[in-house]
């Protein structure tokens, strides 16, 4: 009889006991459910941030870029990186140091990122040479200046062959971190075959200051005290005269500067014939139609002018330490500048008292004549 009881207990408990499995079975499809949208929602939230990230770090793709204008008049630009001029890390970095980095094979770039010292123009400087050619003295002191006097954050030389010779050599020594970024020289500009290195130069230095900003000099020009002045302003160039025209042999700029866009848009008609015609005239005559479009230098970038050399290499009393830089019209072969370190030691002129003062640190005449230098020019 008992176990009849037991066996009816069971059976009346089974459909309870059913009921309680199913409700299980069906809490836990909800739990799994729940599970899976979460997942789900969390899935389609990192899908949403890489495309963000995707989009914003590729969107320069399809945005114009400073290479795209520059191609109109200069093929050779189509070899830059638009991944380095035009992506979303330019504005914050030296475009230079990257684009050295990378000829380097080197994708760590984070030490490129620009310091923010309150200037409008970056503590960078540059220099473009095209060709082989041997390296003088005068252009060893020229970058060795740059070093002592302005102490930039780096110093690039841009050309499609590094330098040659002793100086070069020695340029390498005394200032080991200076950098040679290698760029093809442009062969032709707007259709135009370009006859002279300096006109390729001349195109290169715009294009390299307007994506950059910094301190451009040519390879004769001496720094004299530091441009700190200078930096505060949003583009600074210095007159030659009124019928040479505006200097182009250093130009202190910011970032895509206006009234260098503006002077590399008059490449859209090269005059390869004249050598002035679309750089130092150009300017002269840009500047005339709008004269706070820079903040003008003249003597203390230019003198003595080319017309003044005696002033630099026979005389002496010109009182040089009130220029920024000096011009040592190197260019013009009336005077031949000494080739050797000791030469410089007792030449009693001006371009001796400035040669003493950037390698020596002390203007005077030495007192003692060296017996010569293996540091000569061939």
């Amino acid at each position: 009889m008992r176990t009849l009881q037991k066996y009816l207990l069971v059976i009346s408990c089974l459909p309870l006991l059913i009921f309680y499995i199913f409700l299980a079975r069906g809490n836990k499809a909800i739990v799994t459910d729940i599970q899976k949208l979460e997942v789900e929602k969390e899935t389609h939230s990192k899908y949403l941030q890489t495309k963000v990230i995707h989009d914003v770090k590729h969107s320069h793709k399809n945005t114009p870029c400073l290479i795209d204008e520059w191609t109109r008049y200069d093929k050779t630009a189509r070899s830059l990186s638009r991944n380095i001029f035009c992506d979303e890390f330019a504005e914050q970095s030296d475009i230079l140091c990257r684009w050295y980095l990378g000829q380097q094979n080197i994708t760590d770039h984070k030490k490129c990122l620009l310091p923010q010292d309150g200037y409008k123009v970056p503590n960078i400087v540059y220099y473009i040479t095209f060709g082989h050619y041997d390296f003088r003295m005068e252009f060893y002191l020229s970058i060795l200046s740059a070093k002592k006097i302005q102490n930039p954050i780096a110093i690039y030389v841009i050309g499609n062959l590094p330098p040659l010779g002793k100086w070069w050599a020695k340029l390498l020594e005394d200032v080991p971190d200076i950098k040679f970024i290698h760029r093809p020289m442009p062969s032709e500009i707007s259709g135009s075959q370009v006859r002279w290195p300096a006109h390729a130069s001349d195109i290169v230095r715009l294009q390299t200051l307007i994506a950059n900003g910094g301190i451009y000099m040519d390879t004769d020009e001496i720094f004299i005290r530091p441009f700190e002045p200078l930096r505060n302003f949003p583009i600074t160039m210095g007159l030659v005269d009124t019928n040479t025209g505006m200097g182009n042999a250093v130009i202190v700029a910011q970032r895509n500067s206006t009234f260098l866009r503006a002077l590399h848009e008059e490449y859209k008609v090269f005059n390869g014939s004249e050598y002035y015609a679309n750089s130092l005239q150009a300017a002269l005559r840009l500047w005339k139609k709008n004269k706070t479009a820079l903040h003008l230098e003249g003597d203390r970038f230019y003198r003595p002018s080319w017309y003044e050399d005696d002033l630099l290499y026979v005389k002496t009393g010109f009182n040089w330490r009130n220029n920024y830089a000096i011009h040592v019209w190197s260019k013009k072969n009336s005077h031949r500048v000494p080739g050797t370190i000791e030469e410089i030691d007792n030449w009693n002129t001006t371009l001796g008292e400035i040669f003493r003062y950037v390698y020596y640190g002390d203007s005077n005449l030495r007192s003692v004549v060296g017996k010569g230098s293996q540091f000569k020019n061939n």
